[in-house]
């Protein structure tokens, strides 16, 4: 009974945190963009929610899929990398018996991923939130009919419009850019 009580409990607190994540989906950009207060962050980012609701499914079903991936990556890559030091490189400096070299190999590879996994998603983790913010400022835009002024300043403005008229030659290895 108490078995079927934890399961019960952990699919509904899942659940929940779930649901709660869907509906603050937008919560901190309106905190801060709009400045709103906590309970109208979660009211508005439950109306954009509903408004751009095939934005957010593309979100959580591309952006994290492809964020998932690259962790993944991450994790094979200083796993796998760290086993191979600890077994071919630390087993052989240290004289490390044998017996001992598959449970080198691990703790090696543990001690990878803690040293370089963590900084590495430390510095990959502000990419979804920068994805989320400017989804958030394209509602904002499209809900306003794009009418807002741009936020670049003039002259970096004029510079862009400039190259754009007017690109540079690109000198490359190959061959000459002749337009």
């Amino acid at each position: 009974m108490l078995i079927v009580a934890l399961i019960f409990f952990k699919i509904a607190s899942a659940l929940a945190y779930g649901l709660a994540q869907f509906v603050t989906f937008f919560a901190l950009p309106a905190m801060i963009i709009e400045g709103k207060g906590f309970k109208n962050s979660i009211k508005r980012s439950w109306d954009l929610i509903k408004k751009h609701f095939i934005d957010i499914i593309i979100y959580v079903s591309g952006v994290s899929g492809v964020y998932m991936f690259f962790i993944f990556i991450m994790i094979l890559l200083y796993g796998v990398s760290g086993y191979l030091v600890g077994m071919f490189i630390l087993v052989p400096i240290l004289g490390i018996s044998e017996d001992l070299m598959v449970v080198a190999g691990i703790l090696t590879a543990i001690g990878f991923l803690i040293f370089g996994f963590i900084p590495a998603y430390v510095m990959v983790r502000p990419l979804q939130v920068a994805y989320k913010t400017l989804l958030y400022e394209y509602a904002l835009d499209r809900e306003r009919g794009f009418a807002l002024s741009s936020r670049i300043p003039e002259e970096v403005k004029e510079e862009f419009e400039a190259i754009i008229a007017k690109p540079p030659p690109v000198k490359t290895m190959f061959r000459q850019n002749n337009p």
